[in-house]
């Protein structure tokens, strides 16, 4: 895709030579999300500069998929304020167009958001109004948004915020949904996010032994397939 990119600067600066720039933008930020990580700078320009691109070309077709990946830069960058307005307007886009799919999807972010923030009540209520992201349906209309399954991701992020508010055994039962649902996609990038959320229960649950497996499977899923953030966030677990 960056090879893609490079050769543009041949071609006559016009809006065909946009709309090629934002499909290669819009397919090259989700990939840098998974090997650089959601705070890279690389990810910010690429989002930043297809946004500018959409707006230009009038592309609204693009708006759900570049809001969710400005809001994932500014979340891990703890940049709160700026990430929940992008949580909020992606719902609200959702509802304007009837469009069940980016509903769930904006509310999860927003309870992402929260659960970061450490509002965690807030984050359980709107993570248990999104069960709706198991649909065969809204699977497959959100797989090419994010570098994870949504809803599996939303099982594990569920999990440690019943951990949080102290209902270990919900959170255990939760966690092991997650990881069964992720094993049966056989999609390592979700699989590492959830094992990161099982050694978040079994550390809050002060289970050191059962963070030890979950760590080194995710240290090594990660190592394997090059997602650096998650290698980073597994060798802290290790540790």
């Amino acid at each position: 895709m960056q090879k893609g990119l490079d050769q543009l600067a041949s071609l006559p600066d016009n809006s065909r030579r946009e709309a090629l720039e934002l499909d290669l933008q819009g397919t090259l930020g989700p990939a840098l999300i998974a090997t650089r990580g959601y705070s890279s700078p690389e990810v910010g320009d690429t989002f930043a500069r297809a946004s500018t691109l959409a707006e230009q070309l009038g592309r609204s077709d693009c708006d759900v998929a570049l809001l969710y990946g400005l809001w994932g830069y500014h979340l891990v960058r703890s940049e709160y304020r700026l990430a929940l307005p992008l949580a909020e307007r992606k719902q609200r886009i959702g509802e304007e167009r009837s469009d069940a799919a980016t509903i769930l999807h904006g509310r999860w972010l927003r309870a992402m958001t929260h659960y970061h923030r450490g509002e965690f009540v807030a984050a359980r209520d709107l993570f248990e109004q999104c069960h709706g992201l198991q649909e065969p349906a809204h699977r497959q209309a959100l797989s090419a948004l994010a570098a994870e399954d949504p809803y599996c991701s939303m099982l594990g992020y569920l999990a440690a915020t019943l951990a949080y508010l102290g209902y270990f055994d919900q959170a255990r039962s939760r966690g092991n949904d997650c990881l069964v649902e992720a094993r049966c996609l056989q999609h390592a990038y979700t699989l590492v996010m959830n094992l990161c959320c099982m050694c978040w229960v079994a550390s809050i649950a002060n289970s050191p032994h059962e963070v030890q497996p979950h760590a080194e499977e995710m240290f090594n899923l990660a190592s394997e397939h090059g997602f650096a953030l998650w290698q980073g966030i597994a060798t802290d677990w290790r540790g």
